[in-house]
């Protein structure tokens, strides 16, 4: 028993070792599907299983968006299977379902590409799956290819293009293989070699052209494979049948095609043309040298052409002539070799430096073998090319002899006009005002220095400026406007005044004065003055700005204001003191002192003027006015006396209207009256209701003294009881109803 016991116990702790196990094999199994599906997530492909022993098909949630369909709530296997499904069409199923049992059968893995429609949009996805060791799990992905599949059509669709655009270029381009045959040509190459399109691939040089061309290009097919430098070839070719003979510049290159191996792509121009076109002006080089010849020869300047050695090509008989020789004599000749070493290798050191890229432009001057005269010579020396790229020395030789004559009788003309010009302009500066000259084009030839000045620009210059050049362009506009009407007006000085800006931005007040005259050449120019009126300008301005504020300070102002002459004659009012008469500036205008007073008052308001006639001042004083209407204007009056130099003086009145204040001192003296009234009528009215409070004050002490004997005899009886009771009440039961409670304690 203690065996079989000891057997069965090893048996159950097998099993469960043996459960143990294969629960934790399953849970890494688990993990690591878990693990996978997460990378394929990351991955953007969405994983799918299906258990051939428990025929459960799981996926995961990216299948369906893939698809394009909703991700299902509910979880059964067989459902999800009929919805991912449902996507695929009858021949998609069939294909899958096919694929998926050679997989099974074969232990081995699929790779399916199925299209499908995702929000009404064409997609492509790929689809792949491979059967576990033991047979029991078939295990895939599905992942969108779209862009791949987009990618790889583009590419075709750019092969095509691009295949159809050099067919479409005139230039014949062929591309060969390494192993020089034909792989692709456009119709210009198969026009050039007279074969069709379909006849042309897969032929070698030999099948094209001569053998030993052949090998030629061949041989260069394979240095532009092995270098994978741009080589070129230029020679006659026979093509065609017809064997006719074409000057080609064949030009081959390295690149690689679609699959990733070196191709030549080859160009051929046909420069059959361009030779004879070069032959032609081989030819007609030959006949412009002939025909510079001729022409240097009809030039009576004398004029030469010289090689880099210095030797003479070409000459004219003006330059032989020059020299003493004759035009065959100097032809190949060297400087050294035509005027001895010294003159000559000076001549040879300038022909050496224009060489090298310098111009020579200088003057000579010698004296005639003749006639023992000075002439004088303008020489001139430049580098120039032939038609074969070489350098090569043009040089000219003009006689200036007439004009170094008249450039002498011209300057002295010119001092002499100099020194006129310069007193005019010494002249000029000395005035004040801004002066200038201008010609018929408005342009500025002369101006002094207080223009100079005023314009900040450099004395004495001596260049020809428009009035646009130093002033605004609106400005420049007005002015030339100006100069335009004198110049129509032709006689007479023109005034304008306008604001223009300084050297400094600032405006000014500018008069312009301006009149036509000649010149001494009898040309009509224009003389002008600018007088600056700023500060005459800004003081007016300011005297107005001031007497209008003024003006407005009297008319607003609210006190009287009246002006006088010397005589005592009424000049100015403001409307405050029309308002205080209650008359109009009309009625008033003449008026004197004596008219607005009263008869009491004319002596004493004399005395006042005669007073003021000697202090200026009159300080503040009460008087009394007559009114329109006869009634009198309480007012406050102050003076001042005003004296100007070679002016009659002025008396400036100043009036303040008492009125409203005699009127408020009156009120202020009736309130008081009325206020003293009303004090003592309230005091009769508090003394008799002091007597009634009183009264009634000792009829409440006896009523309270008599009520408080009344209360105190049943009170005391009361209390009484409540004492005995509360001794009592520790033999009594106190949660009794009715047990008496503690009277103090209300």
């Amino acid at each position: 028993m203690f065996v079989l016991a000891l057997l069965l116990l090893l048996g159950t702790n097998a099993f469960f070792l043996q459960h143990r196990a294969q629960t934790k094999h399953v849970d890494l199994l688990r993990a690591q599907r878990a693990w996978l599906g997460r990378i394929l997530e990351a991955t953007q492909d969405g994983a799918w299983e299906y258990d051939a022993r428990t025929r459960r098909f799981s996926c995961a949630d990216r299948c369906f968006e893939l698809l394009g369909q909703q991700v299902p709530e509910q979880a059964a296997s067989t459902f999800r299977t009929h919805v991912l499904m449902r996507r695929l069409t009858r021949d998609q199923r069939h294909r899958l379902i096919t694929a998926m049992r050679g997989a099974w059968n074969e232990r081995g893995r699929f790779d399916e590409l199925f299209p499908v429609h995702r929000r009404q949009t064409k997609c492509w996805l790929r689809i792949r799956a491979s059967v576990s060791l033991d047979g029991r799990y078939l295990t895939g992905a599905i992942s969108d290819v779209t862009e791949e599949i987009e990618s790889a059509r583009e590419r075709a669709l750019y092969q095509t293009f691009m295949e159809g655009v050099i067919d479409t270029l005139p230039l014949p381009i062929s591309v060969r293989d390494e192993g020089s045959r034909l792989t692709l040509a456009n119709r210009a190459y198969c026009d050039l070699m007279e074969m069709q399109p379909a006849d042309a691939i897969s032929r070698r040089p030999g099948q094209v052209v001569r053998a030993g061309m052949a090998e030629r290009l061949e041989a260069l097919d394979r240095l532009t494979l092995d270098t994978g430098s741009v080589h070129t070839l230029e020679d006659w070719f026979e093509l065609g049948r017809s064997g006719r003979r074409v000057f080609l510049r064949i030009t081959k290159s390295r690149c690689t095609d679609k699959r990733g191996r070196f191709v030549v792509v080859t160009t051929y121009e046909n420069q059959s043309e361009v030779r004879d076109y070069a032959r032609r002006m081989a030819e007609l080089s030959m006949r412009v040298e002939a025909f510079i010849q001729r022409l240097i020869h009809a030039i009576p300047h004398p004029i030469y052409v010289k090689d880099a050695d210095s030797r003479y090509l070409m000459v004219n008989e003006a330059i032989a002539e020059q020299w003493g020789m004759r035009a065959e004599d100097m032809i190949g000749q060297t400087s050294c070799e035509l005027f001895g070493d010294r003159v000559g290798s000076m001549i040879e050191e300038e022909d050496r430096r224009i060489l090298a890229g310098q111009t020579i432009r200088k003057e000579d001057q010698a004296f005639d073998d003749r006639t023992g005269a000075l002439r004088y010579w303008a020489v001139s020396k430049t580098r120039c090319l032939d038609a074969e790229g070489r350098g090569i020395i043009v040089g000219a030789n003009y006689e200036i002899t007439d004009l170094r004559r008249a450039e002498v009788e011209a300057r002295e003309a010119l001092d002499k006009q100099t020194l006129t010009r310069g007193f005019l302009q010494t002249v000029f500066d000395a005035l004040p005002f801004a002066s200038y000259v201008k010609n018929e084009t408005l342009a500025y030839i002369m101006t002094n220095t207080a223009f100079d000045e005023f314009y900040e620009r450099a004395a004495g210059h001596p260049e020809v400026v428009y009035a646009e050049d130093f002033v605004s362009a609106d400005i420049a506009a007005r002015i030339e406007s100006f100069d335009q009407e004198v110049m129509m007006a032709d006689g007479g000085v023109l005034t304008r005044e306008m604001v223009v800006l300084n050297h400094q931005g600032e405006p000014r007040d500018i008069v312009m004065h301006k009149k036509v005259v000649r010149d001494a050449e009898g040309r009509r120019v224009i003389l002008g003055i600018n007088q600056d009126l700023t500060q005459q300008r800004r003081a007016e301005r300011s005297l107005r700005k001031t007497l209008s504020r003024l003006d407005a300070l009297i008319e607003s102002v609210p006190i009287g204001i009246v002006l006088f002459d010397d005589q005592r004659q009424l000049l100015q009012t403001n409307p405050c003191v029309l308002d205080m008469l209650g008359m109009d500036a009309l009625e008033l205008a003449g008026l004197g002192y004596r008219e607005r007073l009263p008869q009491r008052f004319v002596p004493m308001v004399r005395e006042l003027f005669e007073a003021l006639a000697h202090t200026d001042v009159l300080t503040p004083r009460e008087k009394m006015l007559v009114r329109a209407d006869d009634s009198e204007l309480p007012v406050i009056v102050s003076a001042v006396m005003v004296r100007q130099e070679g002016e009659a003086p002025v008396c400036w009145v100043l009036l303040v209207d008492q009125r409203e204040q005699k009127h408020t001192e009156a009120e202020l003296r009736r309130h008081r009256d009325q206020l003293r009234e009303l004090v003592e009528e309230r005091t009769k009215d508090l003394l008799a209701a002091k007597e009634v409070a009183e009264r009634m004050s000792a009829a409440k002490t006896d009523f309270l003294a008599a009520m408080s004997h009344e209360l105190k005899t049943p009170l005391h009886a009361v209390l009484g009881f409540a004492r005995l009771g509360a001794e009592r009440s520790g033999q009594l039961d106190v949660n009794r109803p009715g047990f008496p409670r503690q009277p103090r304690a209300s």
